[in-house]
């Protein structure tokens, strides 16, 4: 009938409106924004009208239609994200033919790594703006429901980047990036936004390489050491060859200040590499 197609027309301009709600546009001749501008934390004008007609159609105390509703948003929060990890599909392991192969491509890709955590941060913070607008039915979490598919989306994205291109040692462009990965998850606990299975755990995503670095630092010390001992055969405690270790070692450690600042639990490993080093001249460091 004319009523029940007239219905299923208003369905689908609802899920329009509800799968683009951070892009509703009331200047454009679609009623969507054509350009993928500033995160808005302002809800469009058309999106408290949008909730009310749905709020007819659908009995929105019913667990189908808040499961309608929170797919959705979570469409619309799968789009924006979509959006943003576009500029760093070019760095995943099937696309990355050996592209990364200079200092500066790197530090540039993990510089874009950075950039997307920022701004899957600054979205979900947007939905809290949102949601405290209190336009939406008081049974739908809006940074909740958006959260969770940015954060396991975003943990995807970091391990296969990680995977692709490994961070050798803590590096500038490597500390920012676990700097902006420890923020995103510092803030979603500090926005009360609950955990999810597969989201980011910044500690886990760089622990192993963390590890490797400590242990590559052993290495490079131990070897340091054995150079240094045939240049300084007879060395005593006040020699260049003592200050030049206790120089290799505070250079070496001091690359992990952003490491340990963040997780001091992986500074017993550090003063074991340590430990380690100067064990290899007891006569001098006794």
């Amino acid at each position: 009938s004319i009523l029940l197609d007239c219905e299923d027309r208003i369905n689908v301009l609802l899920a329009i409106v509800f799968e683009n709600y951070k892009s509703l546009d009331e200047h454009s001749i679609t009623g969507l924004s054509e350009l993928f501008g500033p995160i808005s934390d302002c809800a469009a004008p058309a999106l408290a009208p949008a909730v009310q007609i749905f709020s007819v159609l659908h009995d929105i105390l019913s667990n189908e239609a808040q499961s309608i509703l929170r797919s959705y948003l979570q469409a619309a929060a799968a789009k924006r994200c979509r959006r943003h990890m576009i500029e760093t599909d070019e760095f995943m392991s099937s696309n990355n033919d050996n592209l990364l192969t200079d200092d500066m491509t790197i530090s540039a890709a993990y510089l874009k790594m950075k950039t997307l955590c920022i701004n899957i941060s600054l979205e979900i913070q947007a939905d809290i703006k949102i949601h405290d607008q209190n336009i939406l039915p008081s049974s739908i979490d809006l940074p909740n429901i958006a959260a969770s598919l940015y954060s396991t989306e975003l943990c995807k994205r970091l391990k296969g980047f990680l995977s692709a291109s490994p961070p050798s040692r803590p590096l500038q462009h490597v500390a920012e990036l676990l700097i902006a990965t420890a923020n995103f998850e510092r803030d979603l606990d500090s926005w009360q936004v609950r955990p999810v299975h597969g989201g980011v755990l910044s500690r886990e995503l760089f622990h192993d390489y963390i590890m490797v670095w400590i242990e590559d630092t052993r290495l490079h010390l131990l070897d340091y050491c054995k150079a240094e001992k045939l240049s300084y055969p007879a060395a005593s405690t006040t020699s260049p060859f003592v200050e030049q270790i206790y120089e290799q070692i505070r250079e070496s450690i001091n690359e992990y200040g952003v490491v340990i600042n963040r997780w001091p639990q992986y500074l017993m490993s550090l003063e074991s590499v340590c430990a380690t080093t100067l064990n290899q001249f007891p006569t001098f460091f006794m």
